[in-house]
């Protein structure tokens, strides 16, 4: 049983807590609360204070288990309970906010870093066809559409040929290869290609990087 001079100090530091906490001086609170648990360690109203103090400063695991040694030596326990219900909500959601900030930022420049890409595979295969499925680490399917490209520019000649004679209205002494014209609109239909497949599968290239 506590001496009247012991709960008189014990009053005292309470008040003095109180005091501080209601002029947002949590540290200087925290500390008398302690100084309270020195002379009382089992205090259920030290520890309260001690654990709404705790929560206040984000420590959730310090402040339930003032709480619980709290609810071990108070007369009202369904308060303590509340308490302790609460603070392992307000712990969860901040957790959850945390983790959902955390995954934002990982991939905050996602988007950005997925349109350069795109415009970088694109590029390359206005340059040379398959030069963005390279870029993508398709390296097969660069590989068939560069050297179908180079097999066909043997007939791009005829193909213009072809063309000139078209516009002009007028037949050339020489007349184009239609074998010829064939293989320069096979290349023809390859550049189109290389060009329109080259921006399409860059998100999963860059998240893939993202992750080396």
């Amino acid at each position: 049983m506590d001496t009247d001079p012991t709960r008189e100090r014990l009053d005292q530091l309470l008040r003095e807590a109180h005091i501080q906490k209601m002029r947002q001086q949590p540290v200087a609170a925290e500390d008398l609360c302690k100084k309270a648990l020195e002379l009382v360690p089992d205090d259920a109203m030290a520890l309260e204070m001690l654990g709404d103090l705790l929560i206040e400063r984000g420590k959730y695991e310090d402040a339930l288990e003032a709480f619980r040694r709290a609810e071990a030596n108070t007369i009202r326990p369904e308060v303590i309970e509340t308490k302790i219900a609460r603070t392992v909500l307000r712990q969860a959601e901040e957790d959850r906010e945390r983790l959902e900030a955390q995954l934002f930022l990982s991939g905050a420049g996602a988007p950005a870093k997925e349109r350069q890409n795109r415009s970088t595979a694109v590029l390359l295969s206005l340059i040379c066809p398959g030069g963005g499925q390279f870029f993508k680490g398709q390296m097969v399917k660069g590989a068939i559409l560069l050297g179908v490209t180079a097999i066909s520019a043997f007939g791009w000649p005829d193909c213009l040929k072809l063309l000139f004679t078209v516009l002009g209205g007028s037949r050339s002494s020489e007349e184009p290869n239609g074998f010829l014209v064939a293989l320069g609109l096979v290349g023809l239909a390859v550049y189109i290609y290389s060009l329109m497949d080259a921006p399409t599968s860059t998100g999963r290239f860059s998240r893939s990087r993202g992750r080396e």
